[in-house]
């Protein structure tokens, strides 16, 4: 199984993104079959969650944790938060390369992020589902090998993989 780094690069802020919004973000890659994809923010960022890290962004202002140096208006409305998200999504890194190569927010019927997956991380996440499959056979495999030495799965490259029939079973 492969594992990639994903970080954000910036100067100690608070991030507004959690994992499971990047799960969700992962997701609507996975889905999508061009590099460049319009994302509603309201499917990635519940409107809970937006209160949420707004009551918590506004009630902590003082923090240097909490202020951010693009962000000037205070107490910081939904239209700033959606710039933190825009920011902190353009400082994404996957290994050491970005993530997006533009990211674009814009007001059509509702608040739409516009990205634009860089190579390196539409490759990651269109590779993700294949991790998992390698990652379940692996179990497999090691889990037969407490019964018996041979090998009943086998790969096949380009393809994916079959059971096979070992003779003299």
């Amino acid at each position: 199984m492969t594992i990639y780094k994903l970080r954000f690069v910036g100067n100690g802020e608070f991030i507004v993104i959690s994992p499971q919004i990047l799960q969700r973000l992962i997701g609507k890659v996975m889905e999508s079959s061009k590099r460049e994809l319009s994302v509603s923010i309201d499917s990635l960022f519940p409107k809970e969650y937006q209160e949420y890290v707004l009551n918590v962004l506004n009630s902590n202002g003082e923090s240097p944790y909490f202020s951010f140096e693009y962000i000037t208006n205070t107490p910081m409305s939904q239209r700033e938060l959606f710039t933190i998200i825009g920011h902190q999504l353009g400082k994404m890194r996957v290994e050491e390369e970005k993530c997006f190569e533009t990211v674009r927010l814009l007001e059509k019927k509702g608040m739409v992020l516009e990205l634009d997956c860089s190579n390196n991380f539409w490759i990651v996440c269109k590779n993700s589902d294949d991790n998992a499959v390698q990652c379940v056979i692996s179990s497999l495999r090691r889990k037969l090998r407490k019964y018996t030495d041979k090998e009943y799965i086998q790969t096949v490259w380009g393809v994916g993989y079959k059971f096979v029939d070992v003779s003299g079973e």
